[in-house]
C-alpha cells in the first residue's frame, strides 16, 4: 500500500506506466517526468499501481505518482551483483528504471525482495534520501584515495609509530 499524489507529466521521454521511476521535471513546476539520469538527485517517486491513499485532483495528463509505501518499481539488475533486499534503489538512465544504488548516490527507497533476473519489478519502501553515506562509503573512499596517491602505507606507518611513541598500544589494539 502507498500514499500517492496526482502530478502533471511530462511525456517527453516516455508515457509512463505502473512502476516506473519519475523525477521532477527541471523545466515546469510540480510536475514529473520519467526519469533519464542514472542516480539523479531529483528523483522523485514511482508510478502508482493501486495506491492506498490519493491526494490531489486527477484530471488530463497526470499520474499518481506513489511518494510513501510499497511500490512494485521496474529495475534493471546487475548479476554479478545483484538487488537483495535492503538494497538501496536508485534511477538508471534507461527511462523510467531504478537500479541498485552504490553508496552515496541519492536513493529512492530500500528493496523489499531480492531479484535474479536481468529485469524485473521488485517492491521497494520508498524513503527517498539524496544523504545515502554510510560508514563504509567514507571509508572506501578514503582507501580509494589513499591508494591513488600511493600513500596508504606510509599512513599506516606514521599511525603505529605515533601510538608507539604515545604508548598507548595497551589501550588500542590493532586489527
Amino acid at each position: 500500500a502507498d500514499y500517492a499524489e496526482f502530478f502533471d507529466f511530462n511525456v517527453q521521454n516516455g508515457a509512463g506506466e505502473a512502476g516506473h521511476v519519475v523525477c521532477l521535471d527541471p523545466s515546469r513546476a510540480n510536475r514529473v517526468i520519467l526519469c533519464t539520469s542514472d542516480a539523479a538527485t531529483s528523483v522523485m517517486g514511482v508510478i502508482s499501481t493501486s495506491p492506498a491513499f490519493i491526494g490531489g485532483q486527477p484530471g488530463p495528463g497526470k499520474q499518481l505518482v506513489g511518494l510513501v509505501g510499497q511500490l512494485p518499481t521496474k529495475v534493471l539488475n546487475d548479476l554479478d551483483d545483484p538487488i537483495r533486499p535492503g538494497d538501496y534503489i536508485t534511477s538508471t538512465s534507461t527511462p523510467g528504471w531504478g537500479r541498485k544504488a552504490k553508496p552515496g548516490e541519492p536513493t529512492l527507497g530500500r528493496s523489499l525482495e531480492g531479484l535474479r533476473q536481468a529485469t524485473g519489478t521488485v517492491n521497494v519502501l520508498i524513503n527517498r534520501n539524496n544523504n545515502s553515506v554510510t560508514v563504509a562509503s567514507v571509508e572506501q573512499q578514503i582507501k580509494a584515495t589513499l591508494q591513488a596517491k600511493g600513500i596508504e602505507d606510509d599512513i599506516a606507518s606514521a599511525v603505529t609509530s605515533s601510538l608507539e611513541s604515545l604508548n598507548l598500544s595497551q589501550e588500542i589494539k590493532t586489527e
